[in-house]
C-alpha cells in the first residue's frame, strides 16, 4: 500500500503539480526510482526547469551511468543546460574505469564542445583504447572547430599512426573554412626555402588528408617546380579523386618538369583504382609522351591499378613490341599485375618467344 502511495506522489510531482525549485528534491529522488520511465521523465523535467534545477546536476551526472537508454539519453539532454556546472564532474567521469561510462561522459561533453578548455579533455580521450570513447572524442573535436585546430595539427606529428588518422578525421569533420585555416600555416611552411621544413610540411599535409586537398590545388600551378611536384605527391597520398584534383593532376602530365610529370603519373595511378576517369587520361598521355622514363612511369601506374586497369590490356599488349626494351619490360610487368587471362596469355607468349630466341644457335 505504501509503495503505491509513493508512486502516486511521484506521478503527481512529475506531472508538474508541484512547481519550481520546490519540486527539485522530489525529482532527484525520482532519478533513483525502480522504474526506468520514471527516472527518464525526472531527468527530462529537470532539464526543462533550467537554472533552478542546478542542484540536481550531480544526480543527473550519475544518471548518465544508467544502463537504460531512455534514462541516460534524457540525463545527457538535461546536462546540456548545465554545461558550466557539469563539466568538472563529466571530465572526472571521463577517467572512470568503465569504458561504457567514459563513453557517455565524453559524448555528453561533446555536446558543448565549443568550450576551448575542453579541447585537452577530448585530445586525451582520443587516445582511449575503447573505440566508443575514441570515436566520441574525434566527433567532439570535429565540432569544436577552430579551438581544436592547433592540438590536432600537433597530433599529425604523433609517432602513433592511429593518433595521426584520428586527428585527420577530426579535421575533416570541421567546416570547410576552418579546414582551410588549419592547412594555411602548413602550406606557408611548404613554401619556405628550408628543405627540412618543406619535408615536414609535406608529411603533415599528407597526414591531414582530405582537409588539405583544396589548399594544395593552387600549388599545382606554382612557378616553382619543386612545389608543384610536392603538391602532386601529397594529393596522390591523400587519394581524393574529386573533379578539381583530377583536373589539376591531368594538367601536370604535360608539365615542363620531368619529375613533376613522373610523380603525376604515379599519383593518378593511385587514384585510378577507385576513379574510372583516370585510366583513359593515363592511356592518352602514354600515346604522346616522348620520354622513356615517363612512359615507363605511366605504364607502371596503370599496372598498379590492378584489375581496375583491365581496359588497358590491349594497349599494353601492343607495347610488348615497342622499340624501347625497358618499355617492353614494364608493359609485361604491368600486364601481370592486371592479371586477366588475355594479359597473362600475352606475357606467356612473349616469354616463350624469348626462350626460343635464346635457344637459337
Amino acid at each position: 500500500m505504501r509503495h503505491a502511495q509513493v508512486l502516486l506522489m511521484m506521478s503527481f510531482l512529475l506531472a508538474g503539480c508541484a512547481g519550481g525549485a520546490r519540486s527539485v528534491p522530489a525529482l532527484i529522488r525520482a532519478l533513483k526510482s525502480g522504474k526506468p520511465e520514471v527516472r527518464a521523465d525526472a531527468a527530462r523535467r529537470l532539464g526543462e526547469m533550467g537554472p533552478e534545477a542546478a542542484p540536481a546536476v550531480p544526480s543527473l551526472v550519475e544518471a548518465l551511468k544508467d544502463r537504460n537508454v531512455s534514462v541516460f539519453r534524457a540525463a545527457g539532454d538535461a546536462l546540456v543546460h548545465f554545461s558550466t556546472e557539469s563539466a568538472p564532474a563529466l571530465t572526472a567521469m571521463g577517467r572512470d574505469p568503465s569504458a561504457w561510462v567514459r563513453c557517455r561522459a565524453v559524448e555528453t561533453l561533446g555536446r558543448f564542445a565549443s568550450s576551448p578548455e575542453l579541447v585537452p579533455v577530448f585530445m586525451k580521450a582520443m587516445e582511449d583504447h575503447d573505440q566508443c570513447v575514441h570515436d566520441k572524442a574525434v566527433d567532439a573535436l570535429g565540432r569544436a572547430g577552430g579551438p581544436a585546430v592547433p592540438s590536432l595539427v600537433g597530433s599529425l606529428k604523433s609517432p602513433n599512426p592511429a593518433m595521426r588518422r584520428a586527428a585527420s578525421e577530426a579535421l575533416s569533420r570541421m567546416p570547410a573554412e576552418t579546414r582551410e585555416r588549419a592547412a594555411f600555416p602548413i602550406i606557408q611552411q611548404l613554401r619556405g626555402k628550408d628543405e627540412y621544413s618543406r619535408g615536414e610540411a609535406e608529411l603533415l599535409l599528407s597526414e591531414m588528408g582530405r582537409p588539405a586537398a583544396p589548399s594544395l590545388i593552387p600549388l599545382l600551378d606554382d612557378p616553382e617546380a619543386d612545389l608543384r611536384r610536392r603538391a602532386v605527391v601529397i594529393l596522390g597520398r591523400i587519394g581524393v579523386a574529386d573533379d578539381a584534383v583530377v583536373k589539376g593532376l591531368t594538367a601536370r602530365l604535360a608539365d615542363s618538369d620531368r619529375l613533376v610529370r613522373l610523380n603525376t603519373a604515379m599519383s593518378l595511378g593511385e587514384l585510378g583504382e577507385t576513379d574510372a576517369r583516370v585510366l583513359p587520361i593515363l592511356l592518352m598521355r602514354l600515346t604522346s609522351e616522348k620520354s622513356s622514363e615517363i612512359r615507363r612511369g605511366l605504364i607502371a601506374s596503370i599496372g598498379n591499378m590492378g584489375l581496375s586497369a583491365r581496359d588497358a590490356v590491349g594497349p599494353l599488349i601492343s607495347l610488348l613490341s615497342d622499340g624501347d626494351k625497358e618499355v617492353r619490360e614494364e608493359s609485361s610487368e604491368s600486364l601481370m599485375k592486371i592479371g586477366t587471362l588475355e594479359a597473362m596469355d600475352a606475357v606467356e607468349r612473349r616469354n616463350r618467344g624469348h626462350s626460343k630466341e635464346n635457344e637459337t644457335p
